[in-house]
This record gives structure tokens, sequence and C-alpha cells, in this order.
């Protein structure tokens, strides 16, 4: 047996030593990239739990659920989420090979899927308890957007009316009777399902100006009876403060402008 070596690793080696030199040449080499492979799965695995990579990823998850401009927050979600990351692999420091390699793969999304569901399940924690509170306090939706945003994420104009549809659909959501909410499905389904009704009462009108005009309209509508509704407890100058839509961090501004572009199924089709 060869000094430092286990019998079955001595035995490997007297076979390795009686293989042609091409032989040797194709063994060593392929050893070499299953040694790459495994380095690169447990480099991934120490990534995934290191504080870097989280806060990268949190914060763009975020910025994503958190944007004036999310489309549905289940529907379509986590695949178009990771599309974007896998061409944006940089974005959270990420190695090329996560694309290529299942294992590496399915770690960077499970990853992902869990900051997803986590956050949502923290927005709809703040948005349901806050409900009680803020009907009986009348807090402000100014107050609600502060205590929405998080991780530094900036607020536009647009939250104001955004996180006032949000309260809203809450309440209905509250409402439903049991029954009704096996159909309805979770509080976040029921949340797309809401998002779905606004596009469709806006669908006959052309795409472009006049659409957005509606919908915006519909907006300031619902902003406004909120206002009207949690209107005792009001929030000063400094959390009524926003930004512009050029300013903030980049990778708030950059997910706001990738979830505005993802699809959903009530999207029009070009022919």
């Amino acid at each position: 047996m060869i000094s430092g070596l286990n019998e079955e690793q001595t035995k490997a080696v007297l076979e390795f030593a009686e293989l042609k030199v091409v032989e040797m040449l194709i063994s060593i080499k392929v050893s070499m990239m299953k040694y790459q492979n495994e380095l690169n799965e447990r480099l991934l695995r120490f990534y995934v739990r290191h504080p870097d990579y989280q806060s990268r990823l949190r914060n763009h998850v975020a910025a994503a659920l958190l944007s004036v401009d999310v489309r549905a927050y289940v529907t379509g979600m986590l695949v178009q989420m990771l599309e974007h990351f896998q061409k944006n692999l940089d974005a959270l420091c990420l190695p090329s090979n996560v694309n290529d390699d299942p294992v590496n793969y399915a770690l960077f999304k499970s990853s992902v899927s869990d900051e997803l569901a986590g956050q949502r399940s923290t927005m709809k924690g703040k948005i349901t308890a806050k409900l009680d509170v803020s009907i009986k306090q009348g807090q402000d939706i100014y107050l609600l957007t502060k205590n929405l945003l998080v991780y530094d994420i900036k607020p536009r104009p647009l939250h104001f009316a955004k996180f006032a549809f949000l309260r809203a659909a809450a309440m209905d959501f509250n409402k439903l009777l049991p029954e009704q909410r096996k159909s309805s499905g979770s509080f976040w389904e029921f949340i797309d399902s809401k998002l779905v009704q606004v596009r469709e009462s806006i669908r006959e009108f052309p795409k472009g100006p006049e659409r957005d005009l509606r919908e915006a309209e519909f907006f300031a509508t619902v902003l406004k009876n909120d206002k009207q509704l949690h209107n005792k407890v009001k929030a000063g100058a400094l959390t009524q403060q926003t930004i512009k839509d050029s300013d903030g961090h980049e990778w708030q501004r950059t997910m706001e402008a990738t979830v505005g572009r993802f699809v959903v199924e009530d999207d029009e089709l070009v022919e």
C-alpha cells in the first residue's frame, strides 16, 4: 500500500500507472473537470448563505414586490424573476455556471423562491395587521407606506395610490365568507385577481396615453377614498416626501422597470 493512501486509492494509482500516455491525459482532464464542478457547487452553496448575496437578493426582490408597476404578486413572478437574474447574474454577483449546472441552478432557484415567499408573507402581515389599527386610529396612507417600504427603498408619488389599492383589496379579502375564499385563492392570488379586474376595466380604451390616463384616474380615486377613510393620524412633511423616477438606488430603478415588463395571463397578444 502506498504511504498516505488507503487500499482503494492505492489500487486506483496502480491502475492509472498502467494506462497509456493519452489515456492518462484524458483521465487527468476528467478528474480536473469533476473537481472543478464539485468546487463550484461547494462555492455556490457557501455563497447563497453569504450575507452579501442575501442582502443583494433581498433588496432586488423587495424592489420588485414594492414597485408601483408590479403587475402580479404571484402569477408568473418567480419564473420571470429567475429569467431576469439569469440574464443579470452580476447584479447578485453570481458565477456564470449557475445557468449551466442543474444542481447550482436548483440552489439558486430555491433561494429566490424562498425570498419571494418570505417577503410576500411579511408584506401581507403588515397590510392585514395594520388594517384594524389604521381603521380605528385613522393611520393615513403615508404612514402605511413608510411601514411597508423596507431596505431603504424610496417612496415615489405613485406608491401611495398603489398601497391604498392594496389596503382596499385587503379589506375586501377580509370580508369574504369561508366558501368565497376557497374560490378566490390565497391572499396574494386575490390581490392579483383585483389587478386583473383593473386592467379589464380599462381594456376598452386603446393602448397608450388614453388607457394610461384611465388607469391613473382609477388609482387616484382609490387614493382619494383611502384618505377620506383613514385621516385621523396624519404623517408629517418628512414622511410625505417622495423621489423622482430618475432618483433612488440603481437596483430599485432596475427592478421597477423589470417588473413593469413582466407578462401576465390577461395580456393582449399581438397576432
